[in-house]
């Protein structure tokens, strides 16, 4: 059927057009500071969509705060350099968390093991 002055008419001939589309589902990671040991994922301050674990942070503990990182259990295991150098001190804990459209969703939250001071700790995961 197509359109033609106004009316539905059947249509005639062939039609060699087509189209595709795709769509890509993402959940959200979370990153931020806390001077408090116990946040869930959605209590974190920043958060993206990405299908990544991979990610370049630089947070500011200033005052003595405990840093953090979620993402979906899905993702794996993160690995971690602070200054260049391997990192391990991670606190790691899973939780589901139901995000607004009510999909619940297994996060693995990581937490600084010890509070940190510094004002600018650049921190590589992958």
């Amino acid at each position: 059927m197509i359109v033609s002055n106004n009316k539905v008419v059947k249509a005639t001939g062939s039609d060699t057009n087509s189209a595709t589309a795709s769509v890509n589902f993402s959940y959200k990671r979370f990153w931020g500071v806390s001077e408090y040991p116990d946040l869930h994922a959605d209590e974190i301050s920043s958060s993206e969509l990405s299908n990544s674990k991979a990610k370049t942070i630089t947070y500011n503990c200033s005052g003595g705060k405990y840093f953090y990182y979620a993402i979906p259990h899905a993702l794996g295991n993160i690995t971690t350099t602070v200054g260049g150098l391997s990192y391990t001190g991670w606190v790691k804990t899973t939780e589901t968390i139901t995000n607004q459209y009510g999909l619940e969703v297994q996060y693995d939250v990581y937490r600084s093991g010890d509070i940190q001071t510094g004002s600018a700790i650049n921190v590589i995961i992958s």
